[in-house]
């Protein structure tokens, strides 16, 4: 987290390896939370989503505030930011 990413194309082999780790992780994820080991206080979690909002041509799109926004909740509009300083 928190390193740039430079490559513009990736081969089969990136997106294989990309798979398995996100796998693991959501497994990992799965046993926290069986095992009760996540706070379940509020707010109960928090992530990151540039990641996941992409435009028409597949590249990271710099769209937070309006997917968030979309939500129509005020909690999940929150940046980082603010919520340590609450």
């Amino acid at each position: 987290m928190g390193q740039e990413i430079r490559a513009a194309a990736y081969q089969e082999a990136d997106f294989q390896r990309f798979c398995q780790r996100l796998q693991a992780e959501t497994e990992l994820l799965g046993r926290l939370v069986a095992a009760k080991a996540c706070s379940e206080a509020e707010p109960v979690a928090g992530f990151e989503i540039e990641a996941w909002l992409l435009d028409a041509q597949m590249r990271p799109a710099p769209a937070n505030q309006a997917f968030l926004q979309s939500f129509g909740q005020p909690l999940a509009a929150r940046s980082w930011r603010n919520s340590i300083s609450n």
